[in-house]
């Protein structure tokens, strides 16, 4: 394996599990921080390297465009918390949502070029969850995650003891 494929790979691996921490990890909390940025710095990583791979067609691709706008979904999620805490009010759906979508891009995208070799010579597999996972993650995100995120928090009054 060339060296910047081994790069690419081992920040996206990188990248996968800090994004899973991250993700499901209390929010706010340190834990939830470094794995954070650990998964910001392996975004940037495995998106940089990857414009320097070429394996099948020797040209600009689909995907490469996929590692601009992942970038893209992770410097504006993480500019939310940064610069406009104050003048965004929903700012917490945003960078929730742009987090999100960046780790389902990566994860569908790895599944994309993982695929063939767990079902070799089949080529519907892989497009049928480069369209469908996607599909079914934006609902699952915007039905389910975010109105409990809009939902008011109701702070639970704690009887002295």
């Amino acid at each position: 394996m060339r060296p910047m494929t081994m790069i690419h790979v081992g920040a996206c691996l990188l990248a996968l599990g800090a994004g899973a921490l991250a993700a499901f990890v209390r929010k706010g909390e340190l834990v939830h921080i470094v794995a954070g940025r650990v998964y910001v710095g392996a975004t940037l990583i495995y998106a940089v390297s990857s414009l320097f791979l070429y394996p099948s067609t020797g040209q600009f691709t689909p995907f490469h465009a996929i590692s601009i706008q992942n970038v893209a979904m992770v410097a504006a999620g993480m500019a939310l918390p940064r610069l406009l805490k104050h003048r965004v009010k929903i700012w917490r759906i945003w960078h929730l949502r742009l987090m999100l979508y960046s780790y389902i891009a990566l994860v569908v995208t790895g599944l994309r070029f993982a695929m063939p070799y767990g079902a070799p010579g089949n080529r519907v597999l892989p497009g049928l969850a480069f369209m469908v996972l996607p599909l079914c993650s934006w609902f699952w995100i915007e039905r389910r995650v975010v109105p409990r995120w809009r939902a008011p928090r109701v702070l639970i009054p704690v009887a002295a003891p």
